[in-house]
């Protein structure tokens, strides 16, 4: 059974800012053998809210488009997306390119992939 660090707190008076293994520690002493922790939210570090302000078809492909996106610092970029509802205005998540993040298979097992720059259609 997996139980999020979450839910245990609205159970038990337990402060999160105590390592997560301290707990995992405490109830195998206490109530059952603890497997393992994961920690979900860290393989998503890389991935950080950005607003797409403007939108373009793509030059050379049908079903994608040029978004220019900004990360609300003043930085902006010209990415590429698939997304059939990638508009002007709305707030996505982007990884840039060099992030690894965590993919998981039809059977359910985890890899990773990294984000990279490719060409489209030659």
């Amino acid at each position: 059974m997996k139980l999020s660090l979450s839910w245990i707190q609205d159970h038990v008076d337990y402060h999160l800012d105590r390592p997560a293994e301290e707990l995992a520690d405490l109830i195998s002493l206490r109530v059952a053998e603890v497997e393992g922790v994961e920690r979900l939210g860290e393989a998503l570090q890389q991935v950080r809210v950005v607003e797409i302000l403007a939108t373009e078809p793509h030059p050379d492909a049908d079903k994608l488009r040029i978004a220019t996106v900004t990360d609300g610092e003043g930085e902006t970029q010209r990415i590429v997306c698939g997304a059939t509802n990638c508009r002007p205005g709305i707030r996505v998540p982007f990884a840039d390119l060099g992030a690894v993040l965590p993919t998981v298979d039809k059977d359910g097992n985890v890899s990773t992939f990294t984000i990279k720059r490719a060409k489209i259609r030659g």
